[in-house]
């Protein structure tokens, strides 16, 4: 054996401890750091407050939202809801149609002081029953089973309000029309909010991810949330789960197209 093929052994040796090593450790440091908060600490915020950044970017996505006859309803800031992230969240209400919207710009600081930045779109419809559709366009992939009354798609980047609402509307034709819709009022708004954030977080709780330490008041994951929460983050999981989310947002799409009304 050459030289050159040693150096090539070693190397791709190097490459597989690395590789499971990562797969390892991860969801060791999962296990033992991450956590959500069990008691948010939601705040309105006035116009004022908002930073630059979140400012400018509710700013420009108000004009396509009142489009469909979304109006903003409230922003808020909900820091440590999940450890190091801070969220700025614009809620938008279409009262005639009793759909909701929402916007959120989240920092999620690392190590080194710097913060990584991601911006989401949803829409959401809640029913008298407590059943829930939503759609959004997370590029991050859906760690966790939903709830049996939760109903969820992802059409990942896709920033087209038109678009992204068409299929939310399509989505809806699913659901029994004689379901009232239920939309909290304008004194219930931040109310409904926490619940929202904590229904998700119970969710996973039931499905086995995470566990709430009431003492703490924190929900921590669990063995299985970790390697869940760590694993689909990581080559090669996580470029074949987004390819798989692409796809199936595409398919969406189209079929969503297709019941278009002519204009």
């Amino acid at each position: 054996m050459s030289v050159i093929e040693i150096l090539a052994t070693i190397f791709l040796a190097l490459i597989a401890v690395l590789f499971v090593l990562a797969y390892v450790i991860a969801p060791l440091i999962a296990h033992r750091k991450f956590y959500a908060c069990a008691n948010p600490q939601i705040r309105r915020l006035q116009p004022d407050e908002l930073e630059p950044g979140a400012a400018e970017f509710f700013e420009r996505m108000r004009a396509p939202l009142g489009r469909l006859g979304f109006e903003p309803s409230g922003d808020y800031e909900i820091p440590e809801m999940l450890e190091g992230q801070v969220m700025t969240l614009r809620a938008f209400v279409n009262r005639e149609a009793q759909e909701s919207a929402g916007l959120a710009l989240l920092r999620q600081w690392v190590p080194g002081g710097q913060a990584l930045t991601t911006k989401v779109l949803g829409f959401n419809t809640e029913y008298e029953d407590r059943r829930e559709l939503g759609v959004s366009n997370t590029q991050e992939p859906v760690l966790y089973r939903r709830g049996s009354k939760t109903y969820e798609e992802a059409l990942p980047g896709v920033w087209d309000v038109d678009s992204l609402y068409e299929v939310h509307r399509y989505l809806m034709q699913s659901v029994n029309p004689a379901l009232k819709k239920w939309l909290p009022g304008p004194a219930d708004e931040l109310d409904a909010l926490r619940h929202t954030l904590l229904k998700s977080l119970d969710t996973q709780v039931e499905a086995g991810a995470m566990t709430l330490d009431s003492h703490s008041q924190l929900y921590r994951v669990t063995w299985k949330g970790a390697f869940l929460l760590t694993w689909v983050q990581l080559w090669p999981i996580k470029p074949l789960y987004v390819w798989r989310m692409r796809r199936r947002a595409t398919a969406l799409m189209r079929r969503a197209a297709r019941t278009r009304q002519p204009a």
